[in-house]
């Protein structure tokens, strides 16, 4: 899997293995929002990847200013994408979609 976002060390003395599992889950989270547009060809191959970068570099920025803390156990890391944080980020991709169109 490539990555999406910039590295650089993780401040703070926060786990960069906690940044990864929010992260991953993020960028898994994007991908089910793009699955249809993408099925029905509604946006490129580059639009996908460019979407599912601004997408999670923008919920991390909003989320976490500073980088960290970010949440470290997977219950932590389920809890924060769901409810309100889940529609943002549909929000965010639907967005995006419509700027992205082929």
């Amino acid at each position: 899997r490539g990555s999406v976002g910039g590295g650089g060390g993780g401040g703070g003395g926060y786990s960069s293995s906690s940044s990864s599992q929010v992260k991953g889950a993020l960028i898994e989270l994007v991908k089910q929002f793009l699955s249809g547009p993408w099925k029905e060809k509604i946006i490129s191959r580059e639009a996908f990847k460019t979407i599912c970068k601004k997408v999670v570099d923008k919920v991390l920025a909003e989320a976490f200013p500073g980088r960290g803390p970010y949440p470290g156990k997977k219950e932590e890391v389920s809890r924060f994408l769901t409810g309100g944080k889940r529609k943002e980020v549909k929000a965010l991709v639907e967005g995006y979609v419509t700027k992205y169109r082929t």
